[in-house]
């Protein structure tokens, strides 16, 4: 777990920076640790038998997790969802048979899962409130720097460009290039 959870009493077994990565290069050169914090968590959750586990996001590492718990006669609550809906829709059935609960911050994953058996509950999507407080602030100006701005205008897409203005719309944030 994060540092919020570890400021609400949350006992972090494995740093969750040592499962921080991506891209091949980087999962093989980090594959003895991986293996390490995994056998590391392994171990404590049949050892200590918590009396829910809480499980955020990080699907390679948690669905495999979660199938140790349930075995153990474990509660498993899955915060964060694993994305079943655009692909791997086979995890569904993983989810089905290893979590007790999913926290989903999708609204329409909740009508997904249950229709698939698995229990699910929308609580919300964590940058929404972000978003929100932002909306709050006086909004800071946003823009261009003058020496790049010739240049990066050229580099920039009509793409980019749409969903850039869609971004700082949704933020109430003013544009300009200087």
């Amino acid at each position: 777990g994060g540092p919020e959870l570890q400021n609400q009493g949350l006992r972090s077994i494995v740093p969750q920076a040592d499962f921080a990565i991506g891209g091949l290069v980087e999962v093989l050169s980090s594959a003895s640790r991986i293996v390490a914090g995994y056998t590391k968590l392994r171990r404590a959750l049949l050892d200590e038998r918590p009396d829910l586990v809480l499980l955020v996001d990080s699907p390679d590492l948690n669905l495999p997790l979660a199938a140790v718990a349930k075995r153990a006669g474990l509660r498993v609550f899955y915060y964060i969802a694993p994305q079943v809906w655009p692909w791997r829709f086979g995890r569904v059935r993983k989810l089905r048979d290893r979590v007790d609960h999913v926290g989903v911050i999708f609204p329409f994953e909740e009508t997904l899962l249950r229709e698939a058996g698995v229990p699910a509950t929308f609580v919300g999507h964590p940058l929404v409130d972000r978003i929100d407080a932002l909306r709050r602030e006086p909004p800071p100006p946003f823009g261009v720097p003058p020496p790049c701005a010739r240049a990066r205008a050229r580099r920039i897409d009509q793409d980019d460009v749409g969903c850039l203005l869609q971004i700082l719309q949704l933020l109430q944030l003013p544009v300009g290039i200087e």
